[in-house]
């Protein structure tokens, strides 16, 4: 992790030292011993908002930092804010500061003794920005006047409160596909009742997959996703995932191609990784206008399996930093979840990794890359 202060020299600014108010502070035991007794994380700031003291959870949320390396430190600092980048004179003097929730928050404490508001920090970490509830309340002790800043991570519940929204939107969408298609069965001749039951057949199918992929992905976000790895044959497996998707109806009036490569075999588990694929390319077709044309191809890659699908629309600049990392797509407040769970169950129960690329020139292409094939030559 790169850090944006320097944590071999100490921080010292005009005024008594970040040592002589933390001593202040720690002489008077009520305040550091309810500091530390808090179970969220607290920082105790001075009057020009750099860091005094913290309790244990603080120093933790500060990715677990030494109370002596970051003392002094203004909040963007802490935080490693990214804005930080576009201010040489240090936090709280660039142009979007002014916007900034915590410099808000800190001024509205001092205004009417105590102030909550909810914040989101984007950082230089290349993370979703931190999402949190923060409550400032100013205090004095002696001369000085300190600001107690205690929040509460709100990523988790936001998280979950999207991926709900997402598997509701996407559910009632295929149960809404169900429901016209079995209203157009006592109106269907007998000779297309077989066609409308084969459609009837395909969404009761991506409907369970919905709710599957939904119990799955619960389970990967709790930790109690249960992996079963086997020799599957990668040609086979994109096969049956393309075959699957020319169906759907987002491929209408879309192109879905497979291209040849390697008949090479992974060990994967293959629900899991046909799923994988199965979200990237239903967000390939998503993004896809009408007429254009959705890839799937592999490869082996630096010794390793490569699986690929691109779409020819570019992901929009403010969106690219955030799509691996959480819930969030460029096509709406309800979009997003596929690219979040391909991250989730690839990386962290298949061991492998998961990027992509994004220009006017090639559009946009996501890469699976996998562990190095079965055996020791490439086979059938």
């Amino acid at each position: 992790m790169s850090t944006v202060w320097n944590l071999d020299q100490p921080r010292e600014h005009e005024g008594d030292s970040p040592r002589v108010r933390r001593n202040l502070l720690e002489a008077a035991p009520h305040v550091a011993g309810l500091c530390q007794a808090m179970p969220w994380p607290v920082l105790i700031l001075d009057a020009e908002r750099r860091l005094v003291l913290a309790n244990d959870q603080g120093l933790t949320y500060l990715d677990g930092v030494e109370l002596d390396a970051v003392a002094g430190a203004l909040p963007g600092e802490l935080l490693q804010c990214r804005n930080l980048a576009e201010t040489p004179a240090g936090c709280g003097t660039g142009q979007r500061c002014g916007c900034c929730d915590l410099r808000i928050i800190l001024e509205e404490s001092g205004t009417d003794g105590s102030a909550r508001r909810a914040c989101t920090i984007a950082t230089c970490r290349g993370l979703a920005p931190l999402e949190f509830d923060a409550v400032a309340t100013p205090f004095e002790l002696g001369d000085a006047t300190f600001t107690v800043l205690a929040f509460v991570d709100r990523r988790g519940e936001l998280r979950r409160r999207t991926l709900e929204r997402l598997f509701f939107h996407d559910i009632q969408n295929t149960a809404g596909n169900v429901a016209s298609l079995a209203a157009l069965a006592p109106q269907v001749e007998p000779a297309e009742a077989l066609e409308l039951l084969d459609l009837l057949q395909v969404q009761a199918r991506h409907m369970l997959e919905e709710i599957r992929s939904q119990r799955d992905l619960a389970a990967a976000e709790n930790g109690d996703l249960k992996v079963e790895l086997e020799s599957v044959s990668v040609v086979r497996l994109i096969a049956d995932v393309v075959d699957a998707y020319r169906h759907h109806p987002l491929a209408s009036g879309r192109e879905l191609v497979m291209t040849p490569g390697p008949a090479v075999r992974a060990a994967a588990d293959p629900t899991l990784l046909s799923r994988c694929i199965g979200n990237l390319v239903k967000n390939a077709l998503e993004a896809t206008p009408l007429g254009g044309r959705v890839t799937v191809a592999h490869g082996i890659v630096d010794d390793r399996i490569e699986i690929r699908v691109q779409n020819p629309q570019q992901v929009p600049a403010d969106v690219r930093p955030h799509l691996l990392r959480r819930p969030v797509s460029s096509k709406g407040r309800d979009r997003g979840l596929g690219v979040y769970s391909v991250r989730l169950l690839i990386e962290d129960y298949l061991k492998g990794t998961v990027t992509f690329t994004s220009d006017h020139e090639r559009g946009t292409v996501f890469r699976i890359r996998l562990g190095a094939p079965v055996g020791s030559a490439l086979v059938r």
